[in-house]
């Protein structure tokens, strides 16, 4: 028996991909990777943006009213599965973007989950990097994910702690 779900993948016509899951209690979740989420800011972020796609997951819509358990225990190794099958495919330059959706204030919980997926991974082929910007009362989580053989890493670091405060600070 599989520790994940089984997922779909599909490609749209601007390159972005997205994966769709369901649950055993028929949640359907969508992990994506979109090309044009960051778009406008390339011409101040080339490095970061030239191989960078905007990463997240969610229950679609017509499945959070259903009621199942609160942990679901291959929700995670199924995005873990899903991240290694995009970065298979993707090469070592490419970087997943984050930022935990602050809408309704649960940004730092978001946080946490990633940290805790982090240390019950162990992966040591991929490289997280997590920044916290503070800007008026709001606390914005952002971070990035790119394989440790990535050669520009470095790099990368630095311009991405620009780029966090820079996207923020238009909210």
């Amino acid at each position: 028996m599989n520790s994940y779900y089984s997922f779909l993948k599909e490609q749209d016509e601007d390159g972005s991909l997205f994966y769709w899951f369901a649950t055993g209690d028929n949640f359907v979740y969508s992990v994506y990777f979109k090309t044009d989420e960051y778009s406008q800011y390339t011409q101040n972020f080339p490095l970061l943006l030239k191989t960078g796609y905007a990463f997240g997951f969610r229950k679609t819509p017509q499945t959070r009213s259903l009621r199942g358990k609160a942990f679901d225990p291959k929700v995670f190794p199924t995005i873990r599965q899903i991240i290694n099958d995009f970065f298979d495919s993707s090469g070592n330059e490419t970087m997943l973007l984050y930022h935990c959706d602050t809408s309704d204030k649960k940004q730092e919980k978001r946080s946490r989950l990633f940290n805790i997926w982090e240390h019950k991974a162990k992966v040591t082929h991929l490289e997280r990097h997590a920044v916290e910007v503070f800007i008026n009362e709001t606390h914005y989580c952002l971070g990035f994910i790119t394989p440790t053989k990535n050669p520009d890493l470095e790099s990368i670091k630095i311009e991405f702690n620009d780029f966090a405060y820079f996207i923020v600070q238009e909210k």
